[in-house]
C-alpha cells in the first residue's frame, strides 16, 4: 500500500504521497550528484523507476481525484515528481516523462488558480502562485512545451505588481501573505526563491524577465 513501510499506514492521505515523492527525489540526488558513492548506480535507478511507477499507476495520476490537502496535489508532490524526472534526464524515456507529467498538467494547468477544497477554488497569491507556476515551467522545459513556459512566465512576472491591500508586495517592499501578516521570512523567501531559480533558468531565452 505505500513504498516505505512507515507510510504504509498514512495512505491514501495526501501527505503520503507527497512523502514518496520527496522520498524519490532524495534518491535521484544520489543517483544523480558527482562524487556520491551511488552515483549512477544502476540497482538505484531501478528502484527510483520503479517508484515512479508504482505512485503513478496507484498515487498520483491524472485520473484521481483532489482529495485532502490541496499543497500536496498542486505543489508538493508534482514539485518532488518534477525533481526526480529532471535529475533523471535521459535516464527516462520522452513518453515516459509525459505519462507522469500528465498530472501536473491536471492540477497545475492553472498557475492562479488553488482548488482548496472539492468544488471550491481561489485566487492564488504570493509563493502558492510561484510555486505553482514553477512545476509547470518544469513541465514546459522537460516537455519542450512552448505555451506551457509563458503560461508559467505569466504567471511568476504576475506576483512583481505592486498591491494597496491584501496579498503582495508593497511600495514600500514590503511583503504580505495569508490577508494580513508580514511573511517576509518563510513564504517570502520562498516567493523569492522561485523568482530567482527562474531567472537564472530563463536567462538569455526569450522568456528572459530582464526583457
Amino acid at each position: 500500500t505505500a513504498l516505505w513501510r512507515n507510510l504504509a499506514g498514512l495512505t491514501p492521505f495526501s501527505n503520503a504521497i507527497s512523502s514518496q515523492y520527496q522520498q524519490l527525489s532524495v534518491m535521484a540526488q544520489a543517483w544523480a550528484t558527482p562524487g556520491q558513492g551511488l552515483r549512477g548506480s544502476a540497482a538505484l535507478l531501478r528502484d527510483i523507476k520503479w517508484g515512479l511507477k508504482w505512485l503513478h499507476k496507484h498515487e498520483f495520476n491524472a485520473h484521481i481525484p483532489e482529495t485532502g490537502n490541496w499543497y500536496d496535489f498542486e505543489i508538493d508532490a508534482p514539485g518532488c515528481l518534477c525533481d526526480t524526472l529532471i535529475l533523471l534526464g535521459d535516464a527516462l524515456t520522452f513518453d515516459q516523462k509525459h505519462r507522469y507529467l500528465r498530472a501536473v498538467g491536471k492540477f497545475d494547468a492553472d498557475a492562479d488558480v488553488i482548488n482548496v477544497a472539492p468544488g471550491h477554488s481561489q485566487r492564488s497569491t504570493g509563493s502558492n502562485r510561484t510555486d505553482k507556476a514553477m512545476n509547470l515551467l518544469f513541465k514546459g522545459m522537460l516537455l519542450n512545451e512552448e505555451d506551457t513556459v509563458w503560461k508559467a512566465v505569466t504567471a511568476i512576472r504576475s506576483v512583481f505588481r505592486t498591491v494597496r491591500q491584501g496579498d503582495g508586495f508593497y511600495e514600500d517592499g514590503s511583503f504580505v501573505f495569508h490577508g494580513f501578516f508580514p511573511y517576509t521570512g518563510n513564504y517570502g523567501l520562498v516567493l523569492l526563491s522561485d523568482v530567482a531559480d527562474s531567472c537564472y533558468l530563463l536567462k538569455g531565452t526569450r522568456w528572459d524577465f530582464s526583457t
